[in-house]
């Protein structure tokens, strides 16, 4: 009886070890994983494990008409600010944000995004995005570039040509409503544009007080 029992689990292992021989490769993860025991569907098991049905899952919600709207929602609501604002926030994003910095990664990156004028426009479009309405801001990236770029204007005031010392400067500034059409752009070097900053500076804090509102130039 025992030789019986004994022929029987060595028959049980040598039939698992041969249906173990079947792997498939994950369509979630890209890992190898293994058929079970009388798994019945083996055929079609496209993923190893169930986390990864859930993400394939949640991908294809994720691009259909009704989870591309519930993302615009969420994104749109209180709770999402508040917790961006708390990750921010957080020591765990700035040391993240200070480790990817210092990496080789990122300075390869940039140096190859710097390394064109376009590439240039694409990183001031990146940071376009953080600084109040994403239109406005586009709008004043594209009039930058074709300034500073595609025309390449010197500075109105000394007739400076090196474009690294140049800004596109708004001749009324925006804290008294002038917007980002080029009629109301100028190129300046660093020091006109430092000495207009600061007229600028007073104009707006006078009017902040509420008194006598200067003429535009």
């Amino acid at each position: 009886m025992r030789s019986e029992q004994n022929q029987l689990s060595r028959g049980d292992f040598n039939t698992v070890c041969s249906v173990k021989t079947e792997s498939k490769i994950c369509k979630g993860c890209g890992g190898t994983f293994h058929r079970q025991l009388n798994d019945p569907h083996w055929r079609q098991r496209l993923y190893c494990d169930n986390p990864c049905r859930v993400r394939a899952a949640s991908r294809r919600y994720s691009n259909t008409m009704h989870g591309k709207a519930q993302q615009a929602e969420y994104r749109a609501s209180d709770v999402r600010r508040e917790a961006l604002a708390r990750y921010n926030a957080s020591e765990k994003f700035r040391a993240t944000q200070a480790r990817y910095r210092s990496s080789e990664k990122y300075k390869a990156t940039k140096a190859r995004r710097l390394a064109s004028p376009g590439g240039r426009l694409a990183v001031w479009m990146a940071i376009a995005k953080h600084r109040g309405s994403i239109g406005e801001r586009l709008e004043y990236e594209r009039n930058r570039h074709q300034m500073l770029f595609v025309e390449e204007l010197p500075c109105c005031q000394c007739g400076e040509i090196d474009i690294s010392k140049l800004r596109v400067d708004h001749i009324i500034p925006r804290g008294l409503g002038g917007p980002h059409d080029r009629s109301n752009l100028q190129v300046l070097c660093k020091h006109h544009h430092a000495i207009k900053t600061r007229i600028d500076m007073q104009r707006i804090w006078i009017v902040r007080r509420k008194c006598v509102i200067p003429n535009h130039r």
